[in-house]
């Protein structure tokens, strides 16, 4: 797979409960994979999915579901398969992504996660859907994460390997984050 993240300084800045808006224009190119996510920051013997990972948005184009963002949330639980719990949301497509820039809105709290696109709400998950499903939900909602925005080409679900890759622009016009901690 290939891919490039942008990392804006030397240390990462992490988030808690906050907003972060986003005009982002997304690219669609055969084969790519488009990410605009959290991470979570873990330490010691801490890796994914114990520290825990919002997907804000991903869109894989390959060939079967261009054009669909997914909204994912994973984390750990001995309960769910390979102890990596996870919740995926794809709503019915507002737009078409690839033409025009669009404004994502994302707000975390302790009980829930907003996305909106264009000022309407689009998605939402709440801390009662995760209980429902078992683990350490709790990263999801309470530890601090940073953010990442990532364009790759290729891997397992954008189609490996390569078959018909083309150039592409995930393009973000600004990124701002507001946070209460």
């Amino acid at each position: 797979m290939c891919g490039a993240e942008l990392i804006t300084s030397n240390s990462f800045k992490t988030f808690k409960h906050s907003r972060i808006d986003a005009r982002v224009k997304i690219p669609g190119n055969a084969d790519g994979f488009s990410a605009f996510w959290l991470l979570g920051n873990g330490t010691g013997d801490q890796s994914w999915p114990k520290t825990g990972e919002i997907d804000i948005f991903e869109f894989v184009n390959n060939g079967k579901e261009n054009g669909i963002p997914f909204f994912t949330v994973h984390w750990y639980g001995t309960n769910c398969p390979l102890k990596q719990c996870q919740k995926t949301i794809s709503p019915t497509p507002v737009a078409n992504y690839t033409k025009d820039f669009h404004v994502w809105s994302f707000t975390r709290n302790a009980n829930e996660i907003n996305v909106s696109i264009d000022g309407k709400l689009w998605s939402r998950i709440t801390r009662q859907e995760l209980a429902a499903i078992g683990g350490n939900y709790d990263v999801i909602f309470n530890e601090p994460m940073h953010l990442r925005l990532d364009l790759s080409s290729g891997g397992v679900w954008a189609n490996d390997p390569l078959r018909n890759a083309e150039e592409g622009d995930l393009i973000f016009d600004y990124v701002r984050v507001w946070s209460s901690n």
